[in-house]
Parts: C-alpha cells; sequence; structure tokens
C-alpha cells in the first residue's frame, strides 16, 4: 500500500496547498472563473484524497462501485441523494458508472443515460 500512500501524499498536497495558492493568485489577478476553477479543482482532489485512504485499508475497503464526474472528475461512492455534481454543479446524468466488473475493461458504464 505504499504506493497508495505517495498518491494520498500528492493529493493533500494539491487541495491544501497548490489549488488554494493558484485561486488566491487568479482572485488578484481578477481571474474570478479561474478562481472558482481551482477551488472546484481542490475539492476534487479531497474527495480522491478520502477515496485513496480507504482504499490504503485494503482489507476493508469494501466499495464495489465508484461514480465519476466526466465534466471535473469528482469521485464519488454513491450519487443516489444528489441532483448535481458538489463540486463542480454538473448535473447528474455526467456522472459514470465504474464497477469492479469492469475495473480492468477501462469500460465506462452510464446508468444515467
Amino acid at each position: 500500500m505504499e504506493a497508495l500512500s505517495g498518491f494520498r501524499k500528492s493529493e493533500n498536497f494539491e487541495f491544501e496547498r497548490l489549488y488554494p495558492m493558484v485561486s488566491d493568485y487568479a482572485a488578484g489577478i481578477g481571474g474570478m472563473l479561474a478562481k472558482q476553477a481551482f477551488a472546484d479543482a481542490a475539492k476534487m482532489e479531497r474527495s480522491h484524497a478520502e477515496l485513496i485512504a480507504k482504499a490504503e485499508k485494503l482489507e476493508e475497503f469494501s466499495v464495489d462501485m465508484l461514480y465519476v464526474c466526466s465534466v471535473c472528475g469528482c469521485v464519488m461512492t454513491a450519487v443516489d441523494e444528489i441532483d448535481r455534481c458538489p463540486v463542480c454543479g454538473a448535473p447528474k446524468r455526467q456522472f459514470r458508472e465504474f464497477t469492479g466488473k469492469n475495473r480492468n475493461k477501462n469500460k465506462i458504464k452510464n446508468k444515467n443515460k
């Protein structure tokens, strides 16, 4: 699980330091859309870090299905109770479903069409 730990550290750096820094810079030069995009990216990286932290305990990791927003990359374990992506606001139909069955086939199955 050492490899996952390295990924988690990278994700943590991105949401804790990198994206807030570039978001602040964008705001400072009047780039409000860029500021929002970087703030949204930080939220996405936080969700990735949380998921990696769960996966580091592989024997306890019981997630068989993941949903990925095709607009921003937000990763969620359930989308039943949302109407829009919590990161970018894309409609629920933009989420793509990944199951354990297609994990090694790189297929996207979209139940929300």
